[in-house]
């Protein structure tokens, strides 16, 4: 089940109104596999996923403002990390379809290719913002232990890094940085 809905994703980016919806759930669900399963661990990750309402996993599905010691931190919440991640893997393969005679690149008519690099950029700007609300969940959890039991603090994995990388050969291929 998809922790997030389109709309988590289009208060991230703006992203076009007929974007098929039976697209977006599987890239979802790869992500949440991929990244946040080994993030809050088997136990809570399937408590999340199963109970999505109850108060405290609102509280980590949406964010909040949150005292710790004398200061306040304001915490983004899973859904701005999993949207962050949907635009990542996105720009990745959002114009690759999977047709019945095989794998399509789609192109535009009348489109030009964006400037130099500038795919690169946008691609690790949401790789960036994810890798920080990453962290900042893991904090919120240790911090937050008491609500969440079911999170082990050293349960998380780095494994899901190796997912997500790609090769691309042209002039204007700029590496970007891996989670």
């Amino acid at each position: 089940m998809a922790l997030i809905a389109l709309s988590d994703a289009r208060t991230i980016r703006r992203i076009s109104a007929n974007y098929d919806t039976n697209e977006f759930d599987p890239f979802v669900n790869e992500i949440q596999q991929f990244y946040l399963l080994p993030l809050l661990g088997v136990a809570l990750y399937n408590d999340v996923v199963a109970n999505p309402g109850d108060a405290n996993n609102v509280k980590l599905l949406d964010g909040e403002d949150y005292t710790w010691g004398s200061r306040k931190y304001n915490f983004k919440g899973v859904k701005k990390y999993l949207s962050y991640l949907f635009f990542y893997k996105y720009s990745l393969e959002g114009q690759v379809k999977y047709t019945d005679s095989g794998r399509q690149n789609f192109e535009v008519d009348n489109a030009t290719k964006s400037q130099r690099g500038i795919d690169a950029q946008v691609i690790n700007n949401f790789i960036d913002k994810a890798k920080l609300i990453g962290e900042e969940t893991r904090l919120y959890l240790e911090r937050n232990s008491g609500d969440f039991p079911l999170y082990k603090s050293g349960e998380a994995s780095d494994l899901p890094n190796k997912d997500f990388k790609f090769n691309v050969v042209g002039e204007t291929y700029i590496k970007p940085r891996v989670v």
